[in-house]
């Protein structure tokens, strides 16, 4: 346990909420000013911190409460280090990590050519995303001798003894984040 002076800056916002490229982010950073009569307050970020593009860092008012809000265009994990002080000389820095990820991939229902036994077969999945996918079945199976690669192509030649019918299957999308 740790006793706070009246004259102590303490910033008490504990972390930051992720944020979501393309999404609008809103997190305010509070203060304590250990209940100081007249104190006026300074934030700063150093010249070494970088905001991930699309998201500013702003003092909206008294008590001490500072702002980052914007709409994040890059994911990433960025550290950012946030400085504090008041008119009687007191000063506190924080740090904080960042998180900007991308937006989930949206589930896509989609139909693809019917296949014929003894022919190449040749389809593609589609998701979008600004960084590289991943796919892979998640469930049920493709037909015999048919296979999906990690870009999400669907190939091979179908077996010419394959059993006629139909073969369900969900594939799984990720992406870099």
């Amino acid at each position: 346990f740790r006793s706070i002076s009246p004259s102590a800056l303490t910033i008490t916002t504990p972390f930051l909420q992720p944020a979501v490229v393309g999404a609008n982010y809103d997190q305010a950073i509070l203060a304590s000013d250990g209940m100081i009569t007249g104190a006026t307050f300074n934030w700063s970020l150093p010249s070494s911190t970088t905001l991930p593009n699309g998201i500013t860092f702003q003092e909206i008012g008294n008590p001490a409460v500072a702002d980052l809000s914007g709409v994040p265009t890059q994911a990433g994990i960025f550290p950012i280090v946030v400085n504090l002080s008041d008119n009687f000389g007191h000063s506190v820095t924080r740090q904080y990590i960042l998180t900007v990820t991308e937006a989930p991939v949206p589930v896509i229902k989609q139909s693809l050519a019917m296949a014929t036994a003894c022919q190449p077969y040749s389809a593609q999945l589609n998701a979008t995303s600004m960084s590289t996918l991943t796919w892979r079945i998640f469930s049920g199976a493709l037909p015999p001798a048919l296979s999906l690669a990690p870009t999400g192509a669907i190939s091979g030649t179908v077996s010419c003894d394959v059993v006629a019918g139909t073969y369900p299957f969900s594939a799984a999308v990720t992406d870099a984040n």
